[in-house]
């Protein structure tokens, strides 16, 4: 048995061949877990101190108003754009 026809059997049992394959369905997509926020913390300056003094927090950090935010360095628009606004 020709494939095309297997496929006709399979798909469309009333299909004479003539017209191209219909094609299969897409498989259901499985059903979305729900899935909790993540677990947020706010730090004390306490807290951040000690994760600076035992290395385990490393770079330019800032806390604000609990969170602690990775500050990025200046580039040189952004540097000059300060100076010009204080002058």
């Amino acid at each position: 048995m020709p494939c095309s026809t297997i496929l006709v059997s399979l798909f469309d049992r009333g299909h004479d061949g003539d017209e191209p394959c219909p094609s299969p369905s897409p498989p259901p997509s499985p059903a979305v877990a729900y899935e909790p926020p993540p677990n947020r913390k706010r730090w004390t300056r306490r807290e951040c101190r000690f994760l600076v003094e035992n290395g385990l927090l490393v770079g330019r950090y800032e806390l604000i108003d609990g969170w602690v935010l990775s500050e990025t360095g200046q580039n040189r628009r952004h540097a000059i754009t300060i100076v010009l606004l204080n002058t």
